[in-house]
């Protein structure tokens, strides 16, 4: 029997539209779950891991033989934060907020690379932070990433193999958007080997540990309903057209198991994913669909999940100061709720940007959707949120300092009015070359700051 999202008689998002776009399309091979997507995200990244380390490299502050190290320091998600969420994990609404808190992370670290040979990069990763809240003393803890990888080519073969640990403090879902410390241990391995002319097969292996850190925080305890091992293996192929298309097929199994042996949210299944990407001077894209059949939970209770799920991101250059950007996906995510193990977050949206001269970017964006929560019980009322967000931000880059400032508002309007709810997040950024300092909070009916980051690799 298929699992039914929750629908109702008012408005709904043109999901034609957005099944167009992803049939159109499809970024990077995968992403089955997708825990929590910030409103107006758009990543399109250009090239490849391995070439944003040579980047790295050639930037390196110090070189110790043959390593070359980078500095890292962070002060970012300063904050201050109402007190809304805890109280809200059951739908309920509280009877009276508890104030504000003042919340901030701070950090320092260190980046190392190491060429170990022709086109071969060994990378890591050493970046403590110590998340301080003024008042809950119970979340102040000391987080960090810790990461080893290899990076590159050899001949006909490509390589890539990670290894990393990230305690940090991060917004949960967007089910349940407060930042809470959680924990991500990830392993991976992804081969790939140039065949005959354009073509080229690749092979990839993952696995993944998801815990809240919680530490006697007690207000937390359903979130660590969803405490989970998730493994996935992909093969395939692509094709590499003379024009710049790039587009693959590949075949994934994936598993989650559940740490207190969930009976409800146990997954297994298969998906057959089709990726596409291309980059040029006007325009570029890159998406990913992905055909699945899984199988949620065990015994009587055992449903089956057929669906398409993707995501697509393109960006058309209309004129050297102006262009278009485009973004759709549609999501899965566990949900902590036993009436609605998982749901479906989907939304689709259009940002403009532009170059204010050489030393000023800014970009606006607007997007709509919904959270479409499966119903397992059948007694119970079904739930769908359709949202709408908007925001923007201004990036301005002066003599190798580049600061931003940004802002998201986004209104939830719930099948169940005791989700009715409306987050608004403003974001500051702040670098030095490859020094990253982000300003961040977050909050419901009220103003916020939000955070921002560079990838632990470069």
């Amino acid at each position: 029997m298929p699992v039914r999202g929750a629908r109702r008689g008012r408005r709904d998002p043109p999901g034609a539209l957005v099944l167009a776009l992803l049939w159109l399309t499809p970024a990077v091979v995968g992403a089955q779950v997708a825990q929590y997507t910030s409103p107006g995200q758009f990543d399109l990244h250009a090239g490849s891991e391995q070439e944003r380390i040579d980047g790295a490299i050639q930037e390196a502050r110090w070189q110790v033989g043959r390593v070359y190290i980078n500095p890292w320091l962070s002060l970012r998600d300063i904050a201050w934060v109402n007190d809304f969420g805890s109280e809200n994990v059951l739908g309920e609404r509280p009877q009276r907020r508890r104030g504000t808190d003042f919340t901030a992370s701070f950090g320092a670290g260190l980046r190392a690379y190491l060429p170990v040979g022709s086109g071969l990069s060994l990378a890591a990763h050493a970046l403590p932070e110590y998340a301080w809240w003024q008042e809950r003393e119970e979340r102040r803890r000391l987080n960090g990433r810790l990461g080893l990888g290899l990076f590159g080519s050899a001949g006909r073969t490509s390589v890539e193999a990670t290894v990393t640990r990230d305690d940090g403090i991060r917004f949960f879902s967007r089910e349940f958007e407060e930042r809470v410390n959680q924990r991500r241990e990830r392993a991976s391995f992804e081969i790939g080997i140039s065949l005959v002319g354009a073509f080229s097969f690749f092979g990839q292996a993952e696995s993944s540990r998801h815990r809240v850190i919680r530490e006697g925080q007690e207000e937390l305890l359903q979130l660590a309903a969803l405490d989970r091992d998730e493994t996935r293996y992909t093969i395939g192929g692509r094709y590499r057209f003379v024009r710049g298309l790039q587009v693959g097929l590949g075949f994934q199994v994936y598993e989650a198991e559940f740490e207190n042996r969930d009976d409800l949210r146990a997954t297994e299944g298969e998906a057959v994913v089709l990726t596409l990407r291309h980059g040029g001077p006007l325009w570029s894209m890159s998406a990913l669909v992905a055909s699945q059949s899984l199988e949620i939970g065990r015994g009587p209770g055992r449903r089956q999940d057929d669906g398409v799920r993707g995501n697509i991101r393109a960006n058309w250059a209309a004129t050297t100061r102006f262009g278009v950007q485009l973004f759709a996906d549609r999501n899965r995510a566990f949900s902590f709720q036993a009436a609605s193990p998982f749901f479906d977050d989907t939304r689709y949206g259009i940002g403009l940007r532009t170059n204010l001269g050489s030393r000023v970017n800014a970009r606006i964006f607007v997007e709509a959707g919904d959270l479409s929560f499966a119903s397992f019980d059948r007694a119970g009322a079904a739930r769908a949120d359709d949202f709408e967000a908007f925001g923007g931000d201004v990036f301005v880059a002066l003599r190798g300092v580049r600061f931003g400032v940004g802002a998201t508002r986004t209104k939830y309007d719930s099948s169940l009015p005791q989700f009715d709810r409306s987050v608004t997040v403003s974001r500051l950024f702040l670098s030095f070359t490859r020094q990253s300092f982000g300003l961040g909070a977050i909050g419901t009916g009220g103003v916020t700051i939000g955070t921002g980051e560079l990838s632990p690799w470069t």
